[in-house]
This record gives structure tokens, sequence and C-alpha cells, in this order.
């Protein structure tokens, strides 16, 4: 076990430590910004099934999940969003 908790400690710095270098790349903010994207994909990510995507999604489209402004100004993932839509 405390291997384990050692593993996790040492895996929790490393999270820190990326967290604060892409910080200081992109500005708190913008990092703030992504990791709420990113937490809102996850969810999309764990849905078992095209029925349980739907209930993620709400009365929402995958883009306003996502949150329209992030996804307008980064119109590379639009493919990838047409693409999971397609299967709803």
């Amino acid at each position: 076990m405390l291997q384990h908790a050692s593993h996790k400690h040492a895996a929790g710095k490393l999270k820190h430590a990326i967290r604060r270098e892409l910080e200081d790349e992109l500005g708190k903010e913008a990092v703030h910004e992504l990791h709420e994207v990113l937490r809102r994909c996850q969810e999309l990510v764990e849905a078992d099934s095209p029925l349980e995507l739907r209930s993620v999604l709400g009365d929402l489209n995958v883009a306003e999940h996502l949150g329209l402004e992030w996804v307008e100004s980064h119109p590379a993932v639009l493919p990838y969003i047409e693409e999971l839509e397609s299967l709803l």
C-alpha cells in the first residue's frame, strides 16, 4: 500500500509541475479554460452508449457542451465534433 501511495504522490507532483509549465506558457486563465473543455470532453468519452451520450448532452449539441466560444476559436476540432454528432 505504501508503494501505491508513493506512486500516486509522485504522479500528483508530476501533474502539478505540468500544470505550472502550461500556466507559464499559456497563462492561468487559458489553462483553466482548457482544463474545463477537457473535463467536459471526458464526460463524453465516458458515455457507454449513444443513449448515455445524449443524456450527458441534454439539450445541447457537442459544441455547446464543450463551450461554443472555445470551439469557435479552435476550428480544427470541428471535424471531430461532426463525426461524434453523426453517431447520435
